[in-house]
This record gives structure tokens, sequence and C-alpha cells, in this order.
């Protein structure tokens, strides 16, 4: 049997201490064992363009939905809520139409992590966030 244990969520929340810390106390009781850092965007399509459950006939949808996401696996969770009876058609609508509006749902799901952030670490995410774009800072601010 091969087991993965992937940890997906917003940086800076400690999801590598953890992920080396269950690493280096679990790893003993298995025969083979490999610890995968930073594994990111290529990987992350990689994965899903395997995935079982992805229809034949979509890989360029999920590439584009990819794509907008920027990889972000919450706001993956949402548009896969969405596309996931959708006809290729309207899937194609759905994003043409993320072009020019973005997806309200998306934003609230990644505000409310943003939320749960102290003041501090907040500071830390829109400075890494909005390096290279400060008026994007303002979204983010109450």
């Amino acid at each position: 049997d091969v087991r993965t244990l992937g940890l997906w969520g917003m940086g800076g929340t400690g999801k590598t201490t953890l992920a080396k810390e269950l690493y280096v106390n679990l790893c003993a009781q298995f025969d083979h064992h490999c610890f995968l850092e930073n594994v990111r965007g290529e990987s992350i399509r990689h994965g899903l363009n395997v995935e079982k459950h992805a229809k034949v006939g979509y890989e360029e949808l999920l590439e584009s939905t990819i794509g907008y996401c920027g990889g972000n696996p919450l706001a993956l969770k949402v548009l896969g809520a969405n596309f996931r009876t959708k006809s290729k058609e309207v899937w194609e609508s759905e994003l043409e139409k993320l072009k020019k509006i973005p997806n309200r749902r998306i934003h609230d799901v990644l505000k409310v992590s943003f939320d749960d952030l102290d003041r501090s670490q907040q500071d830390i995410f829109l400075d890494i966030a909005c390096f290279f774009n400060p008026r994007l800072i303002n979204r983010f601010r109450s």
C-alpha cells in the first residue's frame, strides 16, 4: 500500500513545520518513506490531470480553471463544486465570464482564511502578496 499525505493552505501558517514533525514521528512505521517539500504549480496540475474523476475531453478546461485559480486549493474547490455537473459549453461560458467578473465566493472563502490570521500574520501575508502590486493591499484591509 502507498500512503500520501498532502497539506494545502495559505502560506506562512506552519504547514511545512507540521508536515516535517509528522514525518519524523511516523516514518519509522513504514518500510519506505519520502518527504517532498515545496510541491506546487506543475505538480498540482499533473495531479489534477490524472484525477480519476476528471471527465474525458475536459483537460483543456481543467487547465484553464487551474490557471484562473493560480493553483489555489480553496479557489479550485469553489469552482470545482460549481463546475462538477456542468456541460463543456456552460463551463467554457463560465470561464469567459470569470475573466470579466471575478467569482465572489472565491473571494469570500479566501477572505475568511485571511481574517483568521492575527494582525502580524496578515501584515506578513500582505507584504508578500502585494509586493508587486501595492494597490491590492486595500482589498484586504478593513
